[in-house]
Parts: structure tokens; sequence; C-alpha cells
């Protein structure tokens, strides 16, 4: 049987810290799991080698900060399903984030 793989995205402080206990709770569970995705500092300690640290970048607020970050926002989406396509993850676990 193939390792499970769940694809976390998480775009804020909160949203880190929220993902990083889910993974942490998961991992008791099933300790094969692998965590791969973006998020912030406290899910990359949890999470395997291919996760993405953007919380910093990501963690925009208001209508017109969020328009004028339009093009990186959209080149991230298109990146974030690739990956997701290429990983083939169990899961999608989307935490905390509109985007």
């Amino acid at each position: 049987m193939s390792r499970r793989t769940i694809y976390f995205v998480a775009g804020e402080a909160s949203g880190d810290e929220h993902g990083a206990a889910l993974m942490r709770s998961l991992r008791d569970l099933w300790p094969d799991l692998k965590f791969v995705g973006r998020g912030g500092a406290r899910m990359e300690l949890v999470a395997d080698e291919n996760f993405m640290n953007w919380s910093d970048a990501a963690a925009i607020v208001g209508l017109w900060e969020v328009i004028k970050h339009y093009g990186y926002f959209r080149k991230q989406f298109r990146a974030a399903l690739a990956e997701i396509a290429q990983q083939r993850p169990d899961a999608v676990v989307l935490i905390d984030y509109p985007g």
C-alpha cells in the first residue's frame, strides 16, 4: 500500500497554527501520512519536504490589496493546482483562507 498524502493550504498565521495542530493530530493517528502543500512556518515544521512556506506573502488583507496582488495570486493558484495534479493527494485541506 502506498503512503497516503494530504495536501494542505493555509494563507495566514491562524490558519498555519490550526493546520499544524491538525497535522500533528493526524500524524499521531497515522504516523505514515505525508503532508505537502502551502502554509506557514508551523506547518512546515510538521510537513514533509515538498511543503512551501508562503504565508508571509499570501497574508493579504483588504479588497484593494487583493486586487493589487491579483497576478501573484493567480500564479500561485495555478502552481498549487499543478502541484495537486502532480502529487495526486488522497485529500486536500483548505484552512481559514478564502483564496
